[in-house]
């Protein structure tokens, strides 16, 4: 019989031991889930959970400082409804991608509207967990990359085209005239066509480079309206200009240049002066394949 109870009251004890065990052990997952929450509840990128048909079942606070949306109003939505038309098609190759399988990942930028209208560029890393009990869809986290893709896009524009007539410059005419010639056929013909200023330096010694700089923008402008859309207008420096003519050559590029000359010698008020511009141009003809330079 002490024996029996011996044994009763040692698996007892072992039992008391095994709840505070689990007691404890339930108190630090508590902790855990509670951390967790926190973390995502006061992040500043926005958590959303979708299933494989792209329905969103979750989304965090921060949805309302990246978007201006209340989350609640989103759950139940798809993310790709607020997506810039640019960008469907590629968001939605990946989000297939990733919900092709348990496990896939992928990292992607797209433009998604904002509720004053505007469109912000966000960043946007979504991983299958369809095979994880507790989350059971995709989860995608996303940062909101504006300001970062607005940097990156006026630089790239700054080292391809002149700041001041907003023209192509030198570097990027030299790409356009070498992708044309080596997209095109042997039939393809192109001219090129270089343009100066006459007498541009009396304006800057007589009137200033303020009024010099006005007058080259005038040009500019004078000129790309006297062309197609195709056709690409570069300032090469100074007061060098550049055209490249698709498909136009002989008696075609003559009209082109009597039309732009003329335009050009039609008085035009700059800085308070009545100003009328001649130009000189040269033209060379070229087809598709030969050497750029």
């Amino acid at each position: 019989d002490l024996v029996a109870v011996a044994l009763t009251a040692l698996v007892v004890v072992r039992q008391l031991i095994a709840f505070r065990q689990n007691d404890a052990l339930l108190a630090r997952i508590g902790v855990q889930e509670n951390r967790f929450r926190l973390l995502v509840q006061n992040s500043t990128d926005m958590v959303s959970i979708a299933g494989p048909d792209g329905l969103l079942t979750y989304v965090s606070p921060a949805a309302l400082g990246v978007l201006g949306s209340d989350p609640a109003d989103m759950v139940g939505t798809d993310m790709r409804s607020r997506m810039h038309p640019g960008d469907l098609a590629e968001a939605g190759e990946r989000f297939a991608a990733v919900a092709a399988a348990p496990g896939n990942t992928t990292t992607y930028q797209v433009r998604m509207r904002h509720a004053d209208g505007t469109y912000r560029w966000l960043e946007m890393i979504s991983a299958n967990l369809t095979g994880e009990p507790s989350v059971g869809g995709i989860v995608s986290n996303a940062r909101d990359i504006t300001e970062t893709r607005q940097v990156q896009d006026r630089l790239s524009y700054e080292a391809s085209h002149d700041l001041l007539t907003g023209l192509a410059n030198r570097a990027l005419f030299g790409e356009r005239v070498a992708a044309a010639l080596s997209g095109a056929g042997p039939d393809q013909q192109f001219s090129i066509v270089l343009v100066d200023l006459d007498d541009f330096k009396i304006v800057n010694d007589t009137l200033g480079h303020a009024t010099g700089d006005a007058l080259l923008v005038h040009v500019a402008e004078r000129m790309q309206a006297g062309l197609r859309p195709v056709d690409t207008v570069a300032r090469l420096g100074g007061d060098e200009f550049a055209i490249l003519l698709d498909g136009v050559v002989g008696e075609d590029v003559d009209q082109v240049l009597t039309r732009i000359a003329a335009a050009l010698l039609e008085p035009a008020l700059i800085d308070g002066e009545l100003m009328t511009v001649r130009a000189s141009f040269g033209v060379v003809d070229g087809h598709g394949g030969d050497n750029p330079g």
